[in-house]
C-alpha cells in the first residue's frame, strides 16, 4: 500500500503544473461562470414559487411545491455535471499519467465534457439526489462554493446536535453516505474510462468495491493523513522560522509569512483534490486486477483549446521567470491587502455594537427591568429584549409563549390578559429581582430605559401582526423613541407593517437560514444566526446597504470568530467579555463621558 501512495505522490511530481493549472482555471471558471449560474437558476425557481426570496422555515416550504422540487432535482442535475467535468478531467488526466501517455489539460476537459451523454438517464437522477443530500451534510471538498447555494442551517444542525437521539441518528446517516459514496467511488472511472452507462458504472462500482470498501476507506485515509502530516510538518517549520528571527524585523517578516503560509495552504488545498484522484485511480486499475489491460479511454479535443495549451506551455517553459514572478506579485498583493485588512479590522478599537440578548449583562433574569438598568450602568450599546402580546393586546416582556420554562406555569401568555396574568399566584424563581412587576410591560421597559440608551426589540408575533405592529408603533412613539428603539422579528409580514405605519423606525429581519435574493426584503438590518457567516452573505449585505447584527454568541472563541467579519453588532449573553476582546473598558468609557 506505501507503494501506492508512494507513485500515487511520484505521479503527481511529474505534472504537478497540469493540476494547479487546471484547479485554478476551474476555480474561476466556477466561481465567475457555474456558481452564478446556478444562484440564477435557484432564484429563477424562489420567483416560480415565492417572491424571491425564502428566510428561516419559511425556506422548507419549497420541498411541498411540485415546481419548487422539479427546480432542486435540475439544479442539483447541474450541479453533478459540473463536479464531472471537474473530478473526470482529473481523472483523465490521472490515467494517461498512470500509462505514461501525453496527455493536455484541454483533452482531459473536453472528454469529460462529451462524457456527459453517458450520464443522462435514471443513474444521473439517483446521483443528482445523492448530491443533493450529502452535499449540505457533509463538506465535500468538490466545489465548494455549491455549499454557498445549497447549505444545511447551522441553527438546525445545533439543535440535531443537542439531542442524543437525533445526534445518532445523523452520524448513522453520515455513516451510511459514506458508505455509499465509498461503494460508488469508482463510478465516474468506469463511464470514463470504460466508456459505460452511468447507471452500469454504478453497478460495476458496487461489485469492484463489493470486499474492499472497509480496506478502501482505510487507505483513503491512510493518503491523506500522510498528506496531512507533510503539509502541516512543511507549515509548522515555514512558521518557527520567525522565531529565530531578530526582534525588530520579526513584526514584518512574521506577517508576510503567515500571509505566505496561508497562499501556500490555499494551493495546498487546491492540489488535494487531485492527489486524492491519483490515488483512487490507481486503486481503480488494481481493482480491476487486469494487468496489463487495454487502454479504452478515447480522448476528445478542440484544436483551438490544444493550440492556447501549447502556447501557455511553451510560453512558460521559455521565459521560467514568468510564473515565479507571477506568483511573488501574488504573493506580494495579498500580503499588502491582508495587512491593510488586519490593521483594519483588528479587534480593539472596532465599531461594533455590543446588543446585550434579554438585557443579561452577568445573572441577571431575563427579560427583566432589572437587566436593562444592569445594561444601562455596564453601558451597553444596546439592549435587547423579547416582546409577545397578551389577549387584550397589551405588549409584555417574554421570550416563550408558555410560562412553563420561566415560571413554571402552564399559561400561554396570549391566551390570558394582562390582567389575569398579574393576578397569577407564582414561586418567584431563582434570580427573579422582587421590585420587579412580574411580566413588565413595554411601557415599564421604555420608561426604565428613558435618555440615551438604545433598545432592540425582539418581536415574537401571535397571528395578528398589524394589530401587534400598530400598538407597538403607537408605544415607540409615545415615549418619542423612533430614533432609539429599534424593532426585529422573525415575521417579515410584521416589519413591513412597522415600516409603513413609521418608516424612521429601524427594522432587522432576524435569520438562520435563506433562499434567494435578499434585495427584496425591505428592512435595514440582517440580524443574522452567526452559523450564517460568510464572506459572500456580508459583501452581498454590504453591496444592499445593510446592517450586520449577529446572534447569540457567546463565548471568547465564538466572538473573535465572528469579528473576523465586518459586522455592526454582537447579541450576546455576555456583554462585558465582548466589551473586553474589543478593546473597551468600564473606566475608558466613563472617561470619554
Amino acid at each position: 500500500m506505501f507503494k501506492l501512495i508512494i507513485s500515487s505522490l511520484w505521479d503527481f511530481r511529474k505534472s504537478w503544473k497540469n493540476y494547479l493549472v487546471f484547479s485554478l482555471f476551474y476555480l474561476l471558471l466556477s466561481s465567475y461562470v457555474l456558481i452564478p449560474f446556478l444562484g440564477y437558476f435557484l432564484n429563477r425557481v424562489l420567483l416560480l414559487v415565492s417572491s424571491g426570496v425564502l428566510i428561516n422555515s419559511a425556506a422548507f416550504s419549497l420541498l411541498l411545491d411540485p415546481r419548487g422540487i422539479i427546480g432542486l432535482i435540475i439544479l442539483s442535475t447541474l450541479a453533478v455535471i459540473f463536479t464531472v467535468i471537474q473530478v473526470g478531467t482529473y481523472i483523465v488526466l490521472a490515467h494517461k499519467n498512470n500509462r505514461n501517455q501525453a496527455v493536455l489539460i484541454s483533452e482531459g476537459f473536453i472528454t469529460s465534457i462529451v462524457s456527459i451523454k453517458r450520464m443522462l438517464g435514471l443513474g444521473a437522477l439517483y446521483l443528482a439526489l445523492l448530491f443533493f443530500l450529502i452535499l449540505p451534510i457533509v463538506n465535500i471538498p468538490i466545489m465548494p462554493e455549491i455549499s454557498e447555494i445549497i447549505q444545511f442551517p447551522q441553527l438546525l444542525m445545533d439543535t440535531l446536535m443537542g439531542n442524543i437521539i437525533t445526534r445518532s441518528l445523523y452520524f448513522l446517516l453520515i455513516a451510511l453516505f459514506i458508505y455509499l459514496l465509498l461503494r460508488l467511488i469508482f463510478t465516474l472511472h468506469e463511464v470514463l474510462i470504460e466508456d459505460q452507462k452511468v447507471w452500469t458504472g454504478m453497478k460495476n462500482s458496487f461489485r469492484l468495491t463489493r470486499k474492499i470498501s472497509f480496506n478502501l476507506l482505510f487507505k483513503l485515509l491512510l493518503m491523506n493523513l500522510i498528506l496531512f502530516s507533510l503539509g502541516a510538518l512543511f507549515f509548522t517549520l515555514l512558521s518557527s522560522i520567525t522565531g529565530l528571527l531578530d526582534i525588530q524585523v520579526n513584526y514584518i517578516l512574521r506577517n508576510y509569512l503567515i500571509t505566505l503560509a496561508s497562499l501556500l495552504t490555499y494551493i495546498y488545498s487546491l492540489l488535494l483534490i487531485p492527489l486524492n484522484i491519483i490515488f483512487i485511480t490507481k486503486l481503480y486499475e488494481q481493482a480491476k486486477g487486469e494487468t496489463p489491460r487495454e487502454d479504452r479511454l478515447k480522448t476528445h479535443n478542440l484544436s483551438f483549446l490544444a493550440n492556447i495549451e501549447h502556447k501557455l506551455f511553451r510560453l512558460l517553459k521559455k521565459k521560467r521567470i514568468l510564473l515565479p514572478a507571477m506568483l511573488f506579485l501574488s504573493i506580494l498583493a495579498t500580503f499588502f491587502t491582508g495587512l491593510f485588512i488586519n490593521q483594519n479590522t483588528i479587534y480593539a478599537g472596532r465599531d461594533v455594537a455590543v446588543i446585550s440578548h434579554r438585557a443579561i449583562v452577568q445573572e441577571e433574569f431575563e427579560n427583566s427591568l432589572e437587566g436593562i438598568r444592569a445594561s444601562m450602568e455596564a453601558d451597553i450599546d444596546i439592549i435587547e429584549f423579547d416582546v409577545m402580546m397578551t389577549e387584550d393586546q397589551v405588549i409584555v416582556l417574554h421570550h416563550d409563549r408558555s410560562l412553563r420554562r420561566t415560571f413554571n406555569l402552564p399559561y400561554q401568555v396570549n391566551d390570558l390578559t394582562y390582567e389575569e396574568l398579574q393576578n397569577l399566584e407564582i414561586a418567584p424563581p431563582e434570580g427573579f429581582p422582587d421590585q420587579d412587576p412580574f411580566l413588565p410591560t413595554l411601557d415599564d421597559a421604555m420608561e426604565t430605559a428613558s435618555g440615551d440608551a438604545h433598545l432592540l426589540i425582539d418581536v415574537k408575533t401571535n397571528g395578528d401582526d398589524e394589530a401587534f405592529a400598530r400598538e407597538l408603533v403607537d408605544i415607540i412613539e409615545y415615549h418619542g423613541m423612533e430614533e432609539q428603539a429599534y424593532v426585529q422579528s422573525f415575521s417579515n409580514t410584521f416589519l413591513s407593517h412597522v415600516q409603513e405605519m413609521n418608516p424612521e423606525i429601524i427594522t432587522a429581519q432576524i435569520m438562520y437560514y435563506t433562499l434567494g435574493d435578499l434585495t427584496s426584503l425591505d428592512v435595514d438590518y440582517y440580524t443574522a444566526h452567526h452559523g450564517m457567516l460568510s464572506q459572500s452573505f456580508v459583501r452581498q449585505a454590504r453591496q444592499d446597504d445593510k446592517g450586520i447584527w449577529v446572534w447569540t454568541v457567546n463565548t471568547e472563541e465564538a466572538i473573535r470568530e465572528v469579528l473576523q467579519y465586518d459586522i455592526d453588532g454582537i447579541i450576546t449573553n455576555q456583554p462585558l467579555l465582548v466589551k473586553e476582546v474589543l478593546g473597551r473598558s468600564v473606566e475608558e468609557e466613563e472617561g470619554e463621558h
